[in-house]
């Protein structure tokens, strides 16, 4: 449904079609058909978004599109959109999208087993996240962090993922429960 809404919406004012670019995406992403149209609608949200000059969700898809590359196994476009995500987003009042720009730098740390690193952006995370409360970033980072613990045999790592789980399920962020679990 949403293909077809994006399919018609050309004419529909740009914050709606910027929106549907980002739900279409999220929504064909998470079935893990990760392919150039979907990152296409990512960099159109951001195109978009920036000509709404709103810098929280040019943030926000820049850190997806970090995200997807990721999942491609594009290791230098992923640190390329995380870094371009946070330097947007610092340069704003700091907020929940920044929150989620520092974890993910943190979740690519991570999972290229740079542990020192990913502990600190992972806490900076953290930190960015309770104060701004940030559910969903407060998840990821707990996540990160955990992650980063077990995987460096370091103790404390399994608490913060059944944190992160914990939180995750009563939220309902359930790719974030996911990832608590596949972690686990």
């Amino acid at each position: 449904h949403y293909a077809q809404a994006l399919h018609h919406a050309h004419d529909a004012p740009l914050q709606t079609q910027a929106e549907l670019n980002e739900i279409w995406s999220y929504e064909a992403g998470l079935s893990m058909a990760i392919d150039n149209d979907v990152l296409s609608a990512r960099k159109r949200a951001v195109l978009l978004w920036q000509q709404l000059k709103d810098a929280k969700r040019v943030g926000f898809n820049l850190c997806w599109l970090s995200r997807l590359h990721w999942y491609l196994g594009e290791r230098a476009q992923s640190i390329n959109y995380g870094s371009q995500a946070i330097e947007v987003l610092e340069s704003i009042p700091p907020c929940a999208e920044l929150a989620m720009a520092y974890s993910v730098r943190s979740q690519i740390h991570m999972l290229n087993s740079n542990y020192e690193p990913a502990l600190v952006w992972g806490e900076k995370a953290l930190q960015m996240a309770l104060s701004h409360n940030a559910t969903e970033a407060r998840i990821h980072a707990l996540n990160n962090l955990g992650s980063t613990l077990l995987m460096s045999g370091r103790p404390g790592g399994e608490s913060l993922l059944e944190e992160s789980l914990t939180l995750a399920k009563a939220g309902a962020f359930h790719e974030q429960a996911a990832r608590a679990y596949t972690n686990l």
